[in-house]
């Protein structure tokens, strides 16, 4: 009786070490293979669509960096753990202490392919769907071709590995399998670092971004004085605008403002790096301050005018934020 309830803790013991080693390296495989669609993605919005993937509409595409690096990031930690998870698992086979005809790698298995066959499906339902209204035909093209690598690879191996009776060996589709995982995600990651910034750059945008929110902040303020006073201030002395103001003179930019006349002012702050060619910003106009140079830049705005009957705190208080951009 000893011997039979030692046989079954050991054998529970291993059916969960098996259900882990075969969770770990499905949901890896998975997130991997997300991330490389991801990253493949971004790049065919970056280099096929038109002005770069800047073409705005509603079910267009456009250029992405915090994306890709994302993507780069997962296939850099993801990659290893999916390896190494495999080799252990497969290490337990040639030993004999997991089980590969076992149903929990047989039901697992099916389940990840079953979840990878419908978010597959998913994919390939948006992108007729985004062909239909109207997206680059080029950019459609690699991304459904990027899809169905993705899928023919990992289907063909895992139905492969299914029938696969022999672990005592290296299996060559095994290895031919790995060598063509590890050979695309490098190009990935070499094509997706050589398009994005350098941690210093991101730095010095991420400095400038919140002085875009510091402008973008007091363009707001300003709008609502003059909606309600109906002129512009002559100043910024006024306390309202002093939390706005320090918080600026926390960056290394420094905004200022000038009335030009009633009707019309002026912003100007220093900026650390220049984005004006960015295709992240490609949609703004080139006077606006999303789209900045290097160094000082001004930006001349007119106040918008909301309509009388449209004057209530509330609708104020909700002051649409608009595009700057000299008029």
């Amino acid at each position: 009786m000893n011997n039979v309830e030692t046989d079954n803790k050991h054998f529970k013991g291993a059916r969960a070490f098996d259900a882990f080693l075969n969770l770990l390296s499905l949901i890896s495989l998975a997130w991997v293979s997300w991330a490389g669609g991801v990253l493949a993605f971004q790049l065919a919005n970056r280099f096929l669509a038109a002005n770069g993937g800047a073409f705005l509409t509603q079910y267009s595409v456009y250029f992405s960096s915090d994306a890709v690096k994302y993507a780069i990031a997962s296939l850099i930690i993801l990659t290893p753990i999916y390896f190494l998870s495999l080799n252990v698992l497969h290490k337990k086979y040639r030993e004999g202490k997991l089980n590969h005809q076992s149903g929990v790698y047989r039901w697992l298995t099916y389940l990840m392919l079953l979840v990878s066959a419908l978010s597959i499906i998913g994919s390939l339902v948006a992108l007729i769907f985004s062909f239909l209204n109207g997206v680059y035909t080029s950019v459609i093209i690699a991304k459904i071709l990027t899809v169905f690598a993705i899928a023919s690879l990992i289907f063909s191996y895992y139905f492969y590995d299914l029938k696969r009776q022999d672990y005592s060996k290296k299996d060559k589709v095994s290895v031919g399998f790995g060598a063509a995982v590890v050979i695309l995600v490098l190009i990935l990651l070499i094509a997706g670092i050589a398009v994005i910034d350098s941690p210093q750059k991101a730095r010095l945008k991420a400095a400038d971004n919140a002085t875009v929110q510091n402008l973008d902040s007091l363009n707001i303020m300003l709008n609502q004085v003059y909606n309600m006073d109906k002129k512009l201030p002559d100043d910024m002395d006024s306390s309202r605008y002093q939390s706005v103001l320090a918080n600026a003179s926390k960056d290394t930019a420094k905004i200022s403002y000038r009335k030009i006349n009633d009707g019309e002012f002026e912003l100007c702050a220093d900026f650390l790096v220049d984005v004006s060619k960015d295709f992240d910003v490609r949609q703004y106009n080139e006077k606006s301050w999303y789209a900045h140079k290097l160094g000082r830049q001004c930006f001349q705005q007119k106040p918008i005018v909301v309509p009388t009957d449209l004057k209530t705190p509330a609708a104020i208080q909700e002051f649409p934020n608009p595009t700057p951009a000299v008029q």
